[in-house]
């Protein structure tokens, strides 16, 4: 590939410029650098760890009342229900309990088309991205075990995937109570912001970075989930309404890409910070009921400064979450090792106040 300078290098195949030199496959098209490889894969800076599979059955779902329960699979227990899909307490065909991600779909045996549209071309690059996502077992990811679609010949194909079973909550679950303290909360940051450093120097973005994505297993071991395959799972028309959940941690190039460019690498940093600040303050940077305001608050307005909501953070904050949350996307960090080490400065003088 060609190299525009020390500070980064061209894709072959997209022709866009990868500004991370240390990346081995383009942020953007996931093509692999075609370069000689430097031997091993990148180091996390948190290594990789085991996952847990246990969990205690409560109740039997009898799998003819979910016609799209993959062959082998018993149904278990409903754990929650989003907008996309439903997810599910299961056992898989190797006994193992799993969180088992199903497509919603109106009535029990027919599709509307209408809605559910998983493109071809969609459901590769879906698949690709899964298929690298099985061979990751870092301690701050949540482990796939398996992926496929599921349904008749009459009916359209929608995907399923069967993943690590969390026991602990999500992050959202514990800002329901208001901001974390802030030793807390950046040591759940840092995990993640290790996370996300370790898959973008596999070739992937997020995309989708929010609270209701970062689960805790039973020992309160963070874990970054749900890789964008919501937008796979169904592809519904997006509207205002149905969009409002993720919409709080959207990134400016998410909701305007004339103006601030494509989403990239970048995109799960500002999502990060968005997560980080609802973290320490209790709330998102930008709220509105009304979803056109809010997207207009999140391209057009300042944040407040996090000091400002909750006093007892320090000064230096503000700093960094000017850098995660900048609109253009050149102005926020470039690479989450460098967030890394300005949240560990700041937890290191938590952790020991003069």
């Amino acid at each position: 590939m060609k190299r525009p300078g020390a500070s980064g290098w061209i894709c072959s195949k997209c022709g866009k410029t990868i500004y991370i030199q240390s990346y081995k496959f383009c942020i953007y098209c996931g093509a692999k650098r075609e370069e000689e490889k430097k031997k091993g894969e990148p180091t996390p800076i948190i290594e990789a760890g085991e996952d847990i599979r246990r969990g205690e059955e409560i109740e039997i779902i009898r799998d003819k009342e979910l016609p799209l329960v993959p062959k082998g699979y018993t149904i278990i227990q409903k754990i929650s229900s989003k907008m996309h899909c439903e997810i599910f307490k299961a056992r898989d065909p190797q006994s193992r309990i799993v969180a088992l991600k199903l497509p919603k779909i109106k009535g029990r045996e027919t599709t509307d088309e209408t809605l559910y549209k998983p493109l071809e071309e969609e459901i590769k690059v879906w698949e690709k991205c899964l298929e690298r996502l099985k061979s990751i077992n870092h301690k701050n990811i949540i482990r796939v075990y398996e992926f496929g679609s599921q349904g008749s010949e009459s009916h359209i194909r929608l995907p399923w995937i069967s993943m690590e079973f969390m026991e602990g909550g999500s992050l959202s679950d514990k800002l329901r109570n208001g901001p974390l303290p802030l030793r807390e909360a950046l040591e759940i940051a840092i995990q993640i912001a290790n996370a996300l450093y370790y898959i973008h120097h596999l070739g992937l973005v997020h995309q989708d970075v929010k609270p209701e994505n970062i689960l805790f297993d039973k020992h309160g071991i963070p874990k970054l989930s749900d890789f964008g395959t919501a937008k796979i799972l169904l592809m519904e028309k997006q509207d205002s309404e149905g969009f409002k959940g993720t919409l709080l941690c959207a990134a400016p190039e998410q909701l305007d890409p004339r103006r601030f460019g494509e989403v990239d690498w970048r995109t799960d940093i500002y999502g990060f910070g968005v997560t980080l600040y609802w973290m320490v303050t209790g709330q998102p940077p930008f709220y509105s009921d009304d979803a056109n305001k809010c997207i207009e608050m999140i391209i057009n307005e300042e944040p407040k400064p996090a000091t400002k909501i909750n006093k007892k953070l320090p000064k230096e904050i503000d700093g960094i979450f000017q850098k995660l949350l900048a609109k253009r996307k050149e102005d926020r960090y470039e690479d989450m090792a460098v967030v890394i080490k300005d949240l560990k400065r700041l937890l290191s003088v938590e952790e020991n106040p003069r």
